[in-house]
Formats: structure tokens, C-alpha cells, sequence
């Protein structure tokens, strides 16, 4: 599915992609490893996502079910590299 086919508004539609873009800017990917806020970054991520979730929400007014998931890739680092 396409965002573009989702019936929500462009101003939403431009806040996703640019959610969307951000995810990962907790890791270096050059090192393969968590930046050292990285943990904080995800959890940030997650409550704009979450955020947006809800404007989603108001938008469709229940025309589709809607459900969050939050990343924990940062978690998955942090152990990795223990």
C-alpha cells in the first residue's frame, strides 16, 4: 500500500515520510554500533510515532484499525555489543 492511497492529509502525509526518514539515526552505520544516546533517540522516535499514530487515528475516524509498534532496535544494539 501506497501512502498516497491512505486517506489522510498531505500535512500528515509529510510528517510520515519524515518520521519515517529518521528511523535509525541511533545507530553509526559505518560502525554498526549504537551511538551512545542512542537509546534516548529511540525512545524518541517511538513517542512521535506514537503521536502520530493518534493523528492518524482522528483522521480516519475508525475506518481502519490502527496499531503501533515500537522499534527496539536500539535494545537489540546494546546487547549485541556488550
Amino acid at each position: 500500500m501506497d501512502i498516497e492511497d491512505i486517506p489522510i492529509s498531505n500535512k500528515l502525509i509529510r510528517e510520515l515520510i519524515e518520521w519515517v526518514n529518521m528511523y535509525g539515526e541511533w545507530i553509526d552505520w559505518d560502525e554498526d554500533k549504537l551511538l551512545p544516546n542512542g537509546i534516548e533517540l529511540e525512545e524518541e522516535h517511538n513517542k512521535q510515532g506514537l503521536n502520530l499514530t493518534g493523528k492518524i487515528k482522528k483522521e480516519l475516524e475508525g475506518k481502519y484499525r490502527i496499531k503501533f509498534s515500537p522499534s527496539t532496535m536500539a535494545r537489540m544494539y546494546a546487547k549485541k555489543n556488550r
